[in-house]
């Protein structure tokens, strides 16, 4: 939820009504006695105009369960700065699939460019795993470059929602770190140029 402001005004706050992050952040907000004015963000992508002009262009929204963006980056030079951005922010990257290669080796059939990057932070991954041994299973962050209809996007996992599964509340303070470090992750890539 990107914050803007008016000089002399109250902090706006751009957030969604659908976005369980939003109502968080609203709520965290209220407990600080933190005063904003709240501005909801249109559920429809081509009516966020304000909210684009107003964080110069670089929105990080979660849809559902990623941080999306289209970057003004070709493919290649977006894979290298999220791989930069991600060990600006603590993290190593553990796996990586190329969709496209394994769908064409294992099916035969040809798609855009789409690259998954398996993601860890290793303090994070640590204190995560000392609160529920089983997360292991939803490690690592997922961070996806790809291609659709002549324009790149990177996407990454919504670290809140995904752990919101888990119903282990202390578990929230690290979801929101690491979800934190990702969308600055996202958001950088999408104000980078070509």
């Amino acid at each position: 939820m990107p914050f803007s402001t008016i000089a002399g005004a109250l902090p706006l706050l751009y957030q969604t009504e659908w976005c369980p992050s939003s109502r968080r952040v609203r709520q965290r907000l209220t407990e600080l006695d933190v005063r904003f004015v709240a501005v909801p963000v249109p559920v429809e992508r081509d009516e966020r105009n304000e909210l684009f002009v107003a964080t110069g262009g670089g929105s990080v929204i979660g849809e559902t369960y990623s941080l999306k963006v289209e970057t003004a980056l070709a493919f290649d030079e977006a894979v290298a700065r999220v791989r930069k951005e991600l060990e600006t922010e603590g993290f190593g990257v553990l796996t990586e699939i190329d969709v496209q290669a394994t769908l064409r080796k294992k099916l035969g059939v040809e798609v855009e460019r789409y690259l998954i990057l398996g993601a860890c932070n290793p303090n994070l991954a640590h204190q995560a795993l000392e609160l529920e041994p089983e997360l292991g299973v939803l490690l690592p962050c997922n961070v996806v470059v790809y291609e659709r209809d002549d324009a790149t996007f990177v996407s990454a996992v919504d670290a809140e929602r995904m752990l919101s599964i888990v119903g282990n509340d202390e578990l929230v303070p690290v979801a929101t770190e690491v979800r934190d470090r990702l969308a600055r992750v996202v958001g950088r890539v999408s104000q980078a140029s070509g």
